[in-house]
């Protein structure tokens, strides 16, 4: 997979470790990490061009991955941009709500690589539909 420019957003420095490693594996290059949502939100005004995708935990302190998602679907620049939820919650209700506050695929902690590319490539796939 050629993809480069990519945001995750993961307070967790181990998990974000884990996320890079995958990222890597799977021939992702250009991996920035914010450690909240706030964070996140200062990234992308920052970012010379819009990220590729987002990758964001849904529980961080300061702003859920729901409420960054409200944000990232509200900037000018990254409103179309793919954005993949990573959560340990799975029941419908979670699912439901990832879809209405803009979230592009949904992704169940926990999870192996083939299922983490198949997130990744579902979730560019729909950015070009």
């Amino acid at each position: 997979m050629k993809l480069s420019n990519v945001l995750v957003v993961e307070d967790h420095p181990a998990h974000f470790q884990l996320l890079q490693k995958l990222l890597e594996k799977i021939g992702v290059t250009g991996i920035t990490r914010a450690g909240d949502g706030e964070e996140a939100c200062h990234k992308m005004e920052a970012a010379e061009a819009p990220f590729k995708l987002i990758i964001s935990d849904m529980k961080m302190p300061k702003m859920s991955g729901l409420e960054f998602a409200d944000r990232v679907r509200q900037d000018k620049r990254h409103y179309n941009v793919p954005f993949i939820l990573v959560t340990a919650e799975s029941d419908t209700d979670v699912i439901i709500a990832a879809k209405e506050h803009g979230v592009t695929a949904f992704l169940s902690k926990p999870f192996s690589v083939e299922r983490f590319k198949e997130r990744i490539e579902l979730a560019l796939s729909a950015d070009s539909d």
